[in-house]
């Protein structure tokens, strides 16, 4: 999907059509600021052809206000990129990944990962798994501020990489 429309949406239209025939770009304009999540995360499949997502911030940052829901989930085993945003108010419980969960591998770059909350058995902000091949890359990014509360005795912690 080419043109203006709202990040929900670019989420929406890269997992049910975008995700075709190549790996999809979310490009944010750097004037929005804030930009306010109310109905849960924001969610990427791959596609039909299991492709990565790069979310291009611009410096703007994304709060989610749902409660009981992180920041963004990937399903797809492929790579979620996320670079010039900041990612804050997620929160899960019970839940693993306040911030980002997904089943592929996770690059953040410029960016910052901050006041996000995850409670339970599994807790923690940054998710990345479940494959011992997946790997998760931080470049010039901030993880700071987060909270993960353990219940139980599995994975806790600010940065979970199951790879």
């Amino acid at each position: 999907m080419v043109g203006q429309c709202t990040l929900r949406d670019a989420f929406t239209a890269a997992s049910t059509g975008a995700a075709d025939t190549d790996d999809v770009q979310i490009n944010i304009p750097a004037s929005i600021g804030k930009i306010t999540l109310t109905d849960g995360p924001l969610a990427y499949n791959g596609g039909t052809g299991n492709f990565s997502l790069t979310v291009a911030g611009g410096g703007n940052t994304v709060d989610q206000t749902t409660s009981g829901a992180r920041v963004i989930t990937s399903t797809t085993s492929a790579t979620l990129t996320v670079s010039g945003l900041t990612l804050t108010g997620g929160n899960v419980n019970p839940g693993v990944g306040g911030a980002i969960e997904t089943d592929g591998n996770l690059a953040i770059t410029n960016s910052t990962v901050t006041d996000n909350a995850a409670t339970g058995n599994l807790a923690d902000t940054l998710r990345v798994g479940p494959s011992r091949n997946n790997a998760l890359v931080l470049t010039n990014t901030t993880v700071s501020s987060n909270t993960a509360t353990a219940t139980g005795t599995n994975d806790e912690g600010g940065i979970v990489d199951s790879g």
